[in-house]
């Protein structure tokens, strides 16, 4: 068998939850773990055409299709090379940041453009907080499941990094306000 990559592991991680589409799968992921994995529809069907080629995934037998959709389910192959690839070493974070790209290069005549990006920064970890309300709200439904624990911990692994950004933002439109006084004297 060849190397999964780490696409298909989430496909695989998706499909022990039980079976669905490509568009089944999708939505999972932007409704449980998109603050912080991501799948496009452009990943996720190679990866399931893959994952059933090595026999991790099957299709599923559907009486009735919309709109043509193959489901798939996870092969006892794939739970077992899924569980493996838990317990296995982590590839180190990547970490791109076009913000912090875009400060990085920034000069103090730059102040004004600054400050609106972090601005809309401001405002988007705003949303995202009231994301996670909701999501902390909802998980309060999954409180005794097996998977609840683990939920969880990304979930707060989500607040927390929302609110060292939002404090980092609030702490940058400061310092940016200071600047500018001191641009003026």
């Amino acid at each position: 068998m060849g190397k999964i990559n780490t696409t298909q592991y989430a496909v695989l991680g998706v499909l022990t939850r039980g079976e669905g589409s490509g568009y089944d799968i999708r939505k999972h992921f932007e409704t449980s773990v998109s603050h912080f994995w991501s799948e496009s529809y452009g990943q996720i069907y190679p990866a399931l055409k893959k994952l059933t080629e090595e026999g991790c995934a099957e299709e599923v037998e559907v009486t009735e299709r919309s709109r043509g959709q193959k489901r798939y389910r996870i092969t006892p192959e794939g739970e077992l090379r899924f569980r493996d690839w838990l317990g296995g070493p982590i590839d180190a974070v990547s970490y791109r940041d076009e913000l912090l790209l875009r400060v990085f290069f920034a000069r103090k005549t730059d102040i004004p453009a600054v400050r609106i990006l972090f601005e809309r920064e401001l405002a988007e970890m705003q949303q995202a907080r009231q994301a996670y309300l909701k999501q902390q709200e909802a998980s309060v439904q999954q409180e005794g499941s097996e998977e609840h624990p683990f939920l969880a911990l990304t979930l707060r692994y989500g607040e927390l990094f929302v609110e060292s950004r939002y404090g980092w933002c609030t702490e940058a439109l400061e310092l940016l306000e200071r600047l500018e006084g001191d641009n003026k004297e």
